[in-house]
């Protein structure tokens, strides 16, 4: 087979596609796919809401974190960088933190080292990218982990709640 097909078919009634996470979602709710794999940083991250959450696969756990230089505390953050916004705001707002996000897409570990911001939010497995970076974490938050997702209008499909049934 080869390793760059998006498209498999599996069987008669069963086909396969790769996407990128956040297409999984659109995917989904569009009506292109019937059943999605995506992490749970992504749906929480979208602006989408035509999904119901079927099951927590409960792999690829991760957190998000909050860290910052050693000796940061929550008080002294005032800008922080993310890939995440509307994760970041959300759990900034249940901390009582009223902080400036500013956007980054990679090496976020380099914004409080350059003083671009004072902390940053972002996924940690081990937090040894932070710790290699002379980062600590100040809060770790929200657990992630993988979801199926279906559409609303597909959440009573007897055919896709057997395929689901088949991940238990």
């Amino acid at each position: 087979m080869d390793s760059r097909k998006l498209k498999i078919q599996i069987s008669n009634d069963i086909e396969i596609i790769l996407l990128k996470s956040i297409d999984v979602i659109k995917f989904v709710e569009n009506g292109y796919a019937s059943i999605g794999i995506v992490g749970s940083d992504i749906l929480e991250e979208s602006n989408f809401d035509n999904f119901i959450e079927m099951l927590d696969l409960n792999t690829g756990i991760c957190h998000f974190a909050l860290a910052a230089l050693p000796n940061t505390s929550l008080q002294d953050i005032k800008i922080v960088a993310s890939k995440y916004p509307i994760i970041s705001k959300k759990i900034l707002n249940d901390l009582n933190l009223n902080c400036r996000i500013v956007k980054m897409e990679g090496s976020l570990e380099l914004a409080p080292l350059v003083n671009y911001a004072d902390a940053i939010i972002d996924i940690v497995e081990t937090g040894e990218t932070l710790r290699v970076n002379g980062l600590q974490i100040v809060k770790l938050l929200n657990k992630i982990s993988t979801k199926i997702i279906v559409s609303k209008n597909n959440q009573d499909n007897k055919r896709i709640k057997e395929i689901i049934n088949l991940f238990k």
